[in-house]
């Protein structure tokens, strides 16, 4: 068997899986031209950080602000924020997605939503 099925756990804080109820994550990028929005798909989440599927590439070491919407049935919608930078990201996925691993910088704030409420 190969040594990492043989390795513990080594993440400072647990991390949810959140991808069947974040059907949205929304990237803000501050560069040359302004803010860009990246979209894509929340993987996981801790309160340390994410993984995002974005559907552009974004540098290890930027700075930006993730927005996320966990949709969990028969609750408000919530709304994720924080301010993170980029530590990871990996190739391309055969979806067509870039794997992003954030790391927030504060700890995300959370808030409710109203179904049909704009997240912005």
């Amino acid at each position: 068997m190969p040594p990492a099925m043989f390795e513990s756990e080594r993440r400072r804080n647990p991390r949810f899986n959140v991808h069947q109820r974040s059907p949205l994550a929304v990237l803000k990028v501050e560069g040359n031209e302004g803010i860009q929005e990246v979209r894509g798909i929340g993987v996981n989440a801790s309160k340390g950080g994410a993984l995002v599927f974005g559907d552009s590439e974004i540098a290890a070491g930027t700075r930006l602000e993730l927005l996320m919407t966990l949709d969990i049935e028969g609750f408000p919608l919530v709304h994720l924020r924080c301010a993170g930078k980029v530590v990871r990201v990996e190739p391309r996925t055969a979806a067509g997605k870039f794997p992003i691993a954030i790391r927030c910088i504060h700890r995300f704030r959370v808030g409710a939503l109203k179904r049909g409420q704009a997240n912005t």
